[in-house]
């Protein structure tokens, strides 16, 4: 240690501790922890317990994470845009505009309590599957088996500390627990891959038999007021899916019952990787009422009509359905300004927050401070 810093500090980190940290790691010697674990408020209410490792912890982890990442990311489903490098919420909903249009039916997903039911064994040996080294699948599973620190409710003596080792979940606040995640739901996105695969069927929707029987009779206006395909052909099935984290979105051109059908398997694949689906977040929704994923509302248009004018100058009015609209949820974004005391009830802006004070401005002729 340097001279002067706390013990566990980067002031108090030199490399002759690095090279020893090293060594200890290298011998398979090194022990983490114990964690201290904080209380973070949920927008939702209630509270996410997350971890602070100390900063040797947080050096080993980050080790551990770039070798996985480099193993691992090349790996991962274009459609899982959680924690990796390069994708965010933004690319997430990109890809819903240009691959869920015309769906009829989404399904709103989220697993319940993922991140503190996360199986050890199971993710242990996932990682066996691509990972010979022992030693170094020991030192992942120290990593979140990692004992943490807990302060118990105040009494008559004060408060108590006691300490937990974690029998299931990744440990939030670690630096490789996201990509350890992503390592155990890149199982679901390849569950969801082959039954992407399955269900896709025909090349595309049949004609409109009532378009044409219009474009004969009153020619392309009287025609542009229906659409062109048959949006209830039986013959032309599409899914669409993303995830972000813990949740996901999946898209339907098809029947209800193929929706809720597909949720059963889905719940029964689940059980292999000891996960469930929350049941107040994970819903069947029509595309006309629409879809919450990453605080916005997903919907689609209908019948909705456009004015254009063709290459012979005439003006027609060409009705388009099926284009993905981005809407932002007002209510969630309205409800978490009031909860910091912002706003007041029914989205009203609090007076005194509301006016900014004026800054005092010196008048040079006078020598006196103006507002």
């Amino acid at each position: 240690m340097t001279p002067g810093g706390r013990p566990g500090t980067i002031d108090g980190t030199s490399m002759k501790t690095l090279r020893a940290l090293q060594q200890q790691v290298l011998e398979g010697t090194y022990e983490f922890g114990p964690t201290r674990r904080v209380a973070i408020p949920k927008p939702s209410g209630g509270e996410r317990q997350l971890g602070v490792p100390t900063l040797k912890d947080r050096v080993v982890q980050e080790v551990c994470r770039s070798i996985l990442e480099a193993m691992y990311e090349p790996t991962f489903s274009p459609r899982s845009h959680g924690f990796r490098p390069g994708m965010s919420q933004h690319t997430a909903l990109r890809q819903i505009r240009r691959d869920f249009g015309g769906v009829a039916w989404f399904l709103e997903g989220e697993l319940a309590k993922f991140f503190d039911k996360v199986d050890h064994d199971l993710l242990l040996g996932i990682l066996s599957r691509r990972i010979q080294d022992v030693k170094f699948l020991l030192l992942i599973r120290k990593i979140i088996t990692t004992n943490v620190v807990v302060n118990s409710k105040r009494g008559a003596g004060g408060a108590t500390r006691k300490i937990e080792r974690p029998l299931l979940g990744t440990p939030q606040g670690a630096t490789i627990s996201p990509l350890l995640s992503n390592i155990l739901l890149h199982e679901l996105d390849s569950f969801m891959e082959k039954k992407i695969a399955e269900y896709m069927k025909g090349q595309r929707r049949r004609h409109n038999p009532e378009y044409q029987r219009r474009y004969r009779a009153g020619g392309i206006k009287a025609a542009s007021q229906v659409p062109s395909v048959d949006m209830f052909d039986p013959n032309f099935r599409r899914m669409a899916y993303v995830r972000y984290a813990d949740d996901f979105l999946v898209g339907f051109v098809g029947p209800r019952k193929d929706v809720v059908q597909f949720r059963r398997e889905l719940e029964q694949f689940l059980t292999k990787l000891k996960l469930l689906l929350s049941p107040e977040k994970t819903l069947i929704t029509h595309s006309r009422q629409g879809a919450n994923f990453l605080s916005c509302i997903i919907t689609k248009t209908f019948n909705k009509a456009h004015k254009r004018t063709t290459t012979g100058g005439s003006k027609i009015t060409v009705v388009r359905s099926g284009r993905v609209y981005l809407k932002a949820d007002i209510g969630s974004s309205c409800g978490e300004v009031g909860r910091q005391g912002v706003l007041r009830c029914k989205g009203q802006p609090r007076p005194e927050l509301s006016v900014l004070p004026r800054t005092p401005v010196k008048d040079s002729k006078q020598g006196e401070v103006a507002h």
